[in-house]
């Protein structure tokens, strides 16, 4: 068991708007005026994948049809997240 990241609203400010970046350091995602030096850049997408990922019934996550662009930005996150 671990930590969920924060994927609603930005780890360092609460802003929820403009959540560019995602950092691991951080615990979660970071808007346009928090990213950090360790962050990696995603897509509103991305985000959405991601908070699908953790909110919804496990069954549900074989039915995402991400892109590869996605599917690369949320390799790329939760490697560092874990």
């Amino acid at each position: 068991m671990g930590y969920q990241p924060e994927l609603e609203n930005c780890a360092k400010c609460s802003n929820n708007t403009e959540l560019l970046f995602f950092s691991a350091s951080a615990g979660g995602v970071l808007c346009k005026n928090c990213n950090d030096a360790e962050h990696i850049a995603i897509t509103g997408g991305c985000l959405k994948y991601m908070q699908k990922i953790c909110f919804c019934d496990f069954e549900d996550i074989f039915l995402f049809n991400p892109t590869p662009k996605q599917i690369k930005e949320l390799f790329l996150a939760t490697s560092y997240y874990t």
